[in-house]
């Protein structure tokens, strides 16, 4: 999967043709780009029962970066802060919740 999440990295010319011939050229193969549109066509269906399959709930980790100030409009049309709206998330989830300062 590291691989998948690379090369989205690494497509950021507006001719991705340049792209491609590069992986190509090194001998790497394109899947990562044939399993990301096959992720864009799968059904419901198809995806859950890929996760059933591969992904552990107790492993699964949320990671949220950003500036705590940001503002947040929600739909009632109040606007809160980022941390605001993401206080009550780990009372409602499965994941524990911790907070590491930025150096």
């Amino acid at each position: 999967m590291d691989v998948a999440h690379s090369f989205v990295f690494n497509v950021d010319t507006p001719t991705p043709g340049e792209t491609y011939g590069r992986y190509h050229m090194r001998g790497e193969p394109l899947t990562p780009l044939t399993e990301s549109r096959r992720l864009h066509q799968a059904k419901q269906e198809e995806l859950e029962s890929l996760a059933a399959n591969f992904l552990d709930p107790r492993r699964l980790q949320i990671i949220v970066v950003g500036d705590k100030t940001t503002p947040v409009n929600k739909e009632s049309g109040k606007v809160i802060s980022l941390e605001e709206d993401l206080k009550p998330l780990p009372r409602n989830s499965i994941f524990p919740y911790t907070e590491l300062p930025l150096r």
